[in-house]
């Protein structure tokens, strides 16, 4: 929140900027629940979990944005979404996440580009596909 409420004292806020995006490590590193397979998040990092912490953002007048990773962990080893881009997508959704910023970490593909659109469709109520969250990364030599 010290993001967040820094943007709104500093006037970045009035100066158009609308989006505090959260990065990674918000996540417990040990895994997913075990019953729902949801991302647990880190309660002593985030003691009002991530519907708290979005609902304090947009209580800012600010938008709330998370990271996930394609892959099946994060730069920082924690759980990726991979093979659960469903059960995040609805988890993200239900938290108040008004955009999701996705790494291509831990993809294994033979292709030299990977397309990250992590499951848009599922991500807008609509169910349009919206050209604008999709993008195409060059991947580093491996």
């Amino acid at each position: 929140m010290q993001a967040a409420n820094a943007m709104v004292d500093l006037g970045f806020k009035d100066a158009g900027y609308e989006y505090v995006v959260l990065d990674d490590c918000w996540s417990e590193m040990k895994g997913r629940d075990p019953v729902t397979s949801r991302l647990v998040p880190n309660t002593t990092k985030f003691p009002d979990g991530m519907s708290g912490t979005a609902d304090k953002v947009h209580a800012l007048g600010l938008k709330y944005g998370m990271y996930s990773s394609a892959g099946t962990m994060t730069c920082g080893r924690y759980p990726g979404s991979l093979g659960y881009e469903a059960i995040d997508a609805a988890t993200f959704a239900e938290w108040g996440v008004d955009y999701l910023k996705v790494s291509g970490d831990f993809v294994i593909l033979k292709s030299k580009f990977v397309l990250i659109p992590f499951t848009v469709r599922q991500l807008l109520p609509s169910g349009d596909l919206d050209r604008r969250l999709l993008r195409l990364q060059r991947r580093p030599e491996l």
